[in-house]
């Protein structure tokens, strides 16, 4: 569960991000319409305001909270699809024929030394 979490936390804010800077950019092409589009400046210049101000903080807001809870479906409907990742066993390369070789080698090489010497003390 702790991976579906994490995976959600991660997605959930690039997405909540990319989505209110496009919200934002959105309310701010809105504004810019509904002020240009006001015949009497000075009758519709209070609602266009209104509409404006509400716009430039609901807009962003609803897009990143709409792309979290997509996130948040999208991550567990997969998860119940694709379940909960198995972790792979660590295996170990076969050891390669050369070294198993040349490890016999200096056993024999070794153990036809120690056949060859008698035991004697060790000089230094």
């Amino acid at each position: 569960m702790r991976p579906l979490l994490i995976r959600i936390a991660i997605n959930a804010s690039v997405t909540a991000t990319l989505l209110a800077i496009t919200g934002f950019a959105f309310a701010e092409m809105s504004a810019t319409i509904l002020n240009a589009n006001s015949k009497d400046w000075q009758a519709t210049n209070k609602d266009s305001q209104i509409w404006t101000n509400e716009l430039r903080y609901r807009l962003p807001l609803v897009m990143a909270l709409g792309g979290v809870v997509f996130v948040v479906i999208g991550e567990m409907i997969r998860f119940a699809i694709v379940g909960r990742p198995v972790a792979a066993k660590a295996i170990l390369p076969p050891e390669p024929d050369a070294e198993k070789l040349l490890e016999d080698l200096l056993k024999q090489v070794e153990a036809a030394e120690k056949a060859t010497k008698p035991n004697a003390p060790p000089t230094s």
